[in-house]
């Protein structure tokens, strides 16, 4: 009889993600984000040179392609890879 009534107290059906705005002020959720650096005891903070992300930009100067695509672009008609086509291309 308990089992049946434990699943209709009010709120019940609300068990959703808990977000950092619907918790206590003592609970913190983040986003994922990485660390780029560590506290020290006296509570500085130092980044570390090997945390911080490093993207590496070709030059794109003279480059005509550009980063749109049209919806009504067809897609391209490309051969099937057979083991000649790739010999071909290995050898270029």
């Amino acid at each position: 009889m308990l089992g049946i009534a434990v699943g209709s107290f009010r709120g019940a059906t609300r068990r959703v993600a808990l977000h950092p705005k619907q918790g206590n002020k003592n609970f913190y959720k983040g986003y994922g984000a990485k660390s780029s650096g560590r506290l020290t005891t006296l509570g500085k903070y130092i980044k570390q040179a090997h945390k911080i992300p490093n993207f590496v930009v070709p030059d794109l100067a003279g480059f005509n392609l550009k980063p749109y695509v049209a919806k009504t672009v067809d897609s391209p008609k490309v051969a099937p890879m057979t083991p000649d086509v790739m010999k071909e291309l290995g050898s270029k």
